[in-house]
């Protein structure tokens, strides 16, 4: 599958109750492994109208995602797709997501793509 100039590597949706997070491997190609924890975090119990941000990182080995004050029942989401990581073969490794806050969980739809090179 491809969207643009990218090539979707994994399209999945993750119920998560409130205090979990994800933790996924995706094997790129062979060899080429992405590890990921996707966790959300919110500056209260309650909905609020408090900025959306998301920030990653990495730490031996591993890409943390946060999604931090989520909050709209709706769901939020990313704006264009974000880079988090690169291939062996330094390809670009971008997500897409959308993240809504229920009451007793928060349901992450995660896009992952690769920038296919010309």
């Amino acid at each position: 599958m491809k969207i643009g100039k990218y090539s979707v590597l994994n399209s999945t949706t993750f119920l998560v109750p409130h205090g979990e997070s994800v933790h996924f491997t995706h094997t790129i190609r062979e060899g080429d492994e992405l590890n990921c924890i996707l966790t959300v975090e919110n500056d209260s119990d309650v909905y609020s109208e408090s900025k959306a941000t998301i920030s990653t990182s990495f730490d031996s080995g591993l890409f943390t995602i946060t999604f931090r004050n989520f909050n709209n029942t709706l769901g939020s989401h990313t704006k264009t797709p974000i880079e988090f990581a690169l291939s062996n073969n330094d390809e670009s490794i971008v997500f897409l997501a959308v993240v809504a806050r229920m009451a007793a969980l928060t349901r992450i739809e995660f896009q992952l793509m690769m920038e296919e090179r010309s």
